[in-house]
This record gives structure tokens, C-alpha cells and sequence, in this order.
């Protein structure tokens, strides 16, 4: 068949004209902060990275949905938060036995990832790198 027929011609142009389901998407990202520099007494940036997603067809279930979501993203940045706090005490602890400040021997902290949920339209439309410069 060729498009020239008219039968494939009028389907082509009723699927065309079809309302097209939206989707909606209940979305897992992650806030990495960053260390930018020593600038005007130190800088911080982040990066958001989108981790998975989950569609639903229609918004009420996507935010039916994000309600557990939401709290396992909680129980994440917590684990989160302990890792970075071990982390810093054994920087700490490392730098206190040998009788140097730790701030000599390790990097500035970049601070403890996070986790957030979005209700989304669009896969990915919250991810963004922030800035590695000073501005």
C-alpha cells in the first residue's frame, strides 16, 4: 500500500488527529552538592540528577504514588546524612591523632546527597549540573 490509497491516507490522518494519552511520571532524583571553591569565603553548587521514574497515566495516580515515594526518599537521604557524618568524624578523628587540623590534610566537604520526588509531565525536565565556576 502507498500512501497515494486513501484508506491508509484517512487512518494516517485519524491517528493523527487522536487526543494522545499524556503520561505522567512520578520521578526519583538525587542532589549532589558540590565544593566550588574558596571565592569569597567558599561557594557551593549542586548538580540534580534524575535516578528513575515510574509512568502512570493519569496525575491523580502519579500523585497517589509520589505519597510512598516520597518516604523512601526520606530513608535514603537519612542513610545519606549518616554516611557524610561517619565520613566526617573519621576525617576527624584521622587528622586529631596526628595533631594537624583536618581542613591540612582533606578537600572542603561537599556535604551529604539527598534524594527528592517529582511529579512530573516531562522525564527528566528537573535534572540539572550547577555551575563549577565562581559567579
Amino acid at each position: 500500500m502507498t500512501t497515494d490509497d486513501p484508506i491508509v491516507a484517512g487512518f494516517v490522518t485519524a491517528c493523527s488527529e487522536a487526543e494522545v494519552p499524556q503520561r505522567w511520571y512520578v520521578s526519583l532524583y538525587i542532589k549532589r552538592p558540590f565544593y566550588g571553591g574558596p571565592e569569597e569565603g567558599g561557594w557551593w553548587g549542586d548538580d540534580f540528577d534524575l535516578v528513575m521514574a515510574q509512568p502512570y497515566l493519569s496525575r491523580e495516580e502519579a500523585l497517589a504514588a509520589a505519597t510512598k515515594a516520597r518516604e523512601y526518599a526520606e530513608t535514603l537521604t537519612k542513610q545519606e546524612e549518616k554516611k557524610w557524618t561517619r565520613q566526617c568524624s573519621t576525617e576527624i578523628l584521622f587528622a586529631e591523632a596526628r595533631g594537624m587540623e583536618p581542613s591540612d590534610i582533606f578537600p572542603e566537604t561537599d556535604g551529604h546527597a539527598s534524594y527528592e520526588v517529582i511529579v512530573e509531565d516531562k522525564l527528566g525536565y528537573h535534572s540539572y549540573k550547577g555551575d563549577r565556576f565562581y559567579s
